[in-house]
């Protein structure tokens, strides 16, 4: 059934925890449904995807045919494997596994991702500071074991040597962007604040 994308996103109360000092818990959850939303409708448009997941333990308001999946809010891993083995079960022969929290994707980045990952390859999208994974595309079938989380570009790419897979890096702007501290919110207000109005710091309220 071609490429499916996996997006996996928290509880809304537990997402972006780490801006609890510049947004209050009402605008970090927007911000979070709105980051959501983007990633989840570049895949929508993105030719190269067959269906969209979502993994969460809540349900989300998505557009029509994105199909959701609950976890028990056990780890983003484990969530991983679980939409994993849905989407084989499914059909799927490919996945691409996308952060939520990534603003400036476009249906063009996820294309350049799905197109970099050639059989017996696998493609990795670090985030703008190096060392974090924003995205990966690879096999279905592939026993590869997930492990997103601090420092995890290095064990990715540690893993896909093990398993015998050539990794090709991918430097797509809105691949790379992802929301994560204070100063990551700054950034995209001085670059987006006609787009993402709301997540301005400035505007904040605890």
């Amino acid at each position: 059934m071609g490429c499916w994308a996996i997006v996996p996103i928290k509880a809304a109360a537990a997402c972006k925890t780490r801006l609890a000092h510049v947004l209050g818990p009402d605008r970090r959850e927007g911000l979070a449904r709105r980051m959501l939303v983007q990633v989840v409708e570049a895949a929508l448009a993105a030719p190269a995807i067959e269906r969209v997941l979502v993994v969460s333990p809540e349900q989300h308001a998505l557009p029509p045919g994105v199909v959701q999946l609950q976890d028990i809010g056990c780890g983003l891993n484990e969530a991983l494997e679980l939409a994993r083995g849905y989407a084989r079960a499914a059909g799927a022969t490919q996945l691409a596994v996308l952060a939520a929290d990534l603003p400036w994707l476009t249906a063009a980045d996820i294309g350049t991702l799905v197109g970099a990952a050639a059989a017996g390859e696998m493609a990795l999208a670090c985030d703008r500071h190096g060392p974090g994974t924003n995205a990966v595309c690879l096999d279905a079938l592939l026993p590869f074991v997930f492990a997103f989380g601090a420092g995890s570009a290095a064990r990715h790419a540690a893993e896909a040597a093990r398993r015998g897979l050539r990794v090709r890096r991918v430097a797509a702007a809105g691949l790379q962007f992802d929301i994560d501290t204070g100063a990551d919110l700054e950034w995209l207000q001085r670059r987006a604040a006609p787009r993402w109005p709301a997540a301005s710091p400035l505007a904040a309220t605890r």
